[in-house]
């Protein structure tokens, strides 16, 4: 029965003065489910993983996203251009923290039963979290939409690293450190990371800068990376390969090209 058709018989049976009839129809047809939402936080690196699993796009319109510490390092950079609200409020932060900061959302919100784990976790921007809430994509009558191709947009991950790496004060800004650490630690394991990201994380294993000359075990770190790299890379491929139903690719590239930021 429809909720509004619901609505309209216990309505009608009020009206004939059988009102237990019209308490076993709101019972049965549309029954009263206390919402309670429970605060949930998730660490820098469970998000940089969804994040990066999604393409840094809004799962639900499509839109592009920032990765949060690239937002926060513009602001520290630009603090009257793009100003930044601990609490987000917009009078005085930027509403670019509203619309192309990515956050986690439940597919299934857990007020509703969904579960909070990976494979209810989906990647949208803090406005779009903030109007979906608790309600369900059949109430809202949304659709969940493709995950973005890394290749294209990297939500900027990729140039916060390296200006973290670059600007190396900026890490004494703990919020930047711990996210500059969730970004490593992604781009190591990452199967699509560049030979730039495999040269930079060499360096911050080994302790060079990016104007020191690459001294014997930043050598060596980067060989191994590289070599993992393209391990992971063609597993990926292959792994594609077969969700599309196409040949094996034997020859893997060893580097992707550079994404023009």
């Amino acid at each position: 029965m429809d909720k509004s058709d619901a609505i309209k018989q216990a309505c009608s049976f009020i009206s004939q003065g059988k009102i237990d009839e019209a308490g076993r129809v709101i019972d049965k047809e549309y029954p009263f489910v206390p919402l309670i939402k429970n605060k949930r936080s998730y660490t820098p690196r469970e998000m940089t993983m969804v994040f990066v699993r999604d393409g840094f796009v809004d799962r639900y319109r499509g839109t592009k996203l920032i990765y949060p510490p690239a937002l926060r390092l513009l602001s520290n950079y630009l603090p009257e251009k793009f100003p930044y609200h601990k609490n987000g409020k917009m009078s005085e932060g930027h509403i670019g923290y509203w619309e192309l900061f990515p956050t986690i959302d439940h597919l299934i919100p857990v007020a509703r039963g969904g579960k909070d784990n990976h494979s209810n976790w989906v990647c949208c921007s803090m406005l779009t979290n903030s109007i979906k809430s608790n309600w369900t994509l059949e109430q809202l009558q949304w659709e969940v939409l493709p995950e973005g191709n890394l290749q294209e947009w990297d939500g900027m991950i990729h140039w916060f690293i390296q200006q973290v790496h670059r600007d190396k004060k900026q890490q004494e800004h703990s919020y930047i450190k711990t996210w500059f650490n969730a970004a490593l630690d992604c781009a190591e394991t990452n199967p699509l990371t560049n030979k730039q990201m495999v040269q930079i994380l060499a360096d911050v294993q080994t302790g060079n800068t990016p104007n020191d000359n690459e001294n014997p075990r930043a050598t060596k770190f980067r060989a191994d990376m590289e070599r993992d790299v393209a391990i992971a890379k063609k597993e990926y491929e292959e792994s594609e390969a077969q969700k599309k139903g196409l040949p094996m690719r034997i020859e893997i590239p060893m580097e992707l090209d550079d994404i023009d930021l």
